[in-house]
């Protein structure tokens, strides 16, 4: 049996920690079944000294239009 999974579009930002200061890196759209799954996905591209959190979602439109594919994590 096949699990049926959804994968939403979520944007993930990278930054460099300067002090009290954030300074972002990047932006990721990454495709993934949860919120966790994206942000680990991009926190496992990035050096330790570099923060990584959600920043938000992408419509289904948007995602189709960047060609992102599951579990890839695309710089935007």
């Amino acid at each position: 049996m096949t699990e049926n999974t959804t994968s939403f579009a979520y944007t993930v930002a990278a930054f460099a920690s300067e002090g009290e200061e954030k300074e972002s890196v990047a932006v990721y759209g990454i495709l993934a079944t949860s919120p966790h799954i994206a942000v680990e996905a991009v926190r496992q591209m990035m050096p330790r000294d570099v923060h990584v959190e959600l920043a938000g979602t992408l419509s289904r439109k948007v995602a189709r239009a960047l060609r992102l594919k599951q579990g890839e994590a695309r710089r935007l």
